[in-house]
């Protein structure tokens, strides 16, 4: 059995691993606990332990989860948590909005502060930052959730979606932060955009997308493939850092993210369309990362290379749009 000191310890080890000056870690506890310097400097120095909540406080200022510390997967398994919108939400479709602000910002935030930090994502589906600058394809995802969720009743109109100019602006900001990532690398599957304009197909069937929003969503989806293809080309983003594209030559299930820096890794899995699960337990990130890569290795690099590939997928995207009717 684990005794209290070596909890102890282990937390005192996991704050060293984040933030290796010591004055820097007391920054830290005086900032968020408060401490003075004295208790603060007790508490690393294993003196006096910390409490629970301060234990708990840590762990969330870190990035870092307490399971690391009690040695959870010793019990059978990793945890992931699941970073979940309200059971109950308004109708009014900011709430859609906030809620993606949310799940994206600190995680931008997070990636800016550490220029070793990177991002690996296989895509099943066109990610949610790729939409936001579009007014009506991110209108439509929105649409289209709320039309799950409220299980075909009346929704309004697509064209009818107000967002307020404060969270407009807040987003932009979000969206600004995600072009600050120092290398990221996408992995496509073969029917990423087409699920999407197969969704907007089917919106379109059921008569609740009007002639006129059909064509500006045709519009829209034919920058983001020529956003994307020009991205491709260039092999980084406007900001000049790494963009890696690979094209998978097998499907997956779900939208996979892996996000790896000097002292942070987490793993991300996409769920019920604006939730994830999270987990920054190391067994939990270890087969996440090797997922990935496992994608990773059945796929086609197409970014700055794989000339043939990447014409003939883009190429076969606008042909869907243009079939769209």
């Amino acid at each position: 059995m684990i005794s209290n000191s070596e909890f102890n310890q282990k937390l005192i080890d996991m704050i060293s691993t984040c933030i290796p000056a010591k004055s820097d870690q007391l920054e830290m506890l005086m900032t968020i606990i408060p401490l003075g310097r004295e208790a603060a400097y007790r508490r690393l120095r294993g003196d006096v332990p910390f409490s629970f909540s301060e234990a708990c406080i840590i762990s969330r200022k870190l990035g870092k989860s307490l399971d690391c510390i009690a040695d959870v997967t010793k019990c059978g398994g990793s945890i992931f948590h699941l970073k979940a919108a309200e059971a109950e939400f308004p109708d009014d479709y900011s709430f859609y909005y906030t809620r993606l602000f949310e799940e994206h910002d600190g995680f931008f935030d997070m990636c800016t502060k550490d220029p070793t930090m990177k991002v690996t994502s296989a895509c099943n589906m066109v990610p949610h930052t790729k939409l936001l600058p579009f007014d009506y394809l991110s209108k439509f995802r929105a649409f289209q959730w709320k039309y799950q969720m409220k299980q075909g009743t009346n929704i309004g109109s697509l064209s009818d979606i107000e967002i307020s100019s404060d969270l407009k602006k807040k987003i932009a900001k979000m969206l600004n932060k995600s072009q600050m990532v120092a290398s990221t690398a996408f992995i496509f599957g073969h029917n990423t955009f087409e699920t999407l304009i197969r969704q907007v197909e089917y919106f379109r069937n059921l008569n609740l997308i009007t002639n006129n929003e059909i064509t500006i969503l045709k519009e829209e989806l034919i920058q983001l493939v020529n956003d994307m293809e020009n991205l491709t080309m260039q092999g980084k983003d406007g900001n000049g850092n790494k963009i890696w594209v690979y094209l998978s030559n097998v499907d997956f299930e779900s939208n996979y993210v892996y996000v790896s820096g000097e002292n942070f890794e987490c793993a991300y899995l996409d769920v019920y369309q604006i939730n994830s699960l999270a987990s920054t337990d190391p067994v939990a990130c270890k087969m996440h990362r090797e997922w990935i890569d496992s994608l990773r290795k059945y796929s086609t690099l197409i970014s700055a290379s794989g000339e043939k590939e990447r014409v003939a997928y883009f190429n076969r995207q606008r042909k869907y749009i243009a079939d769209l009717k």
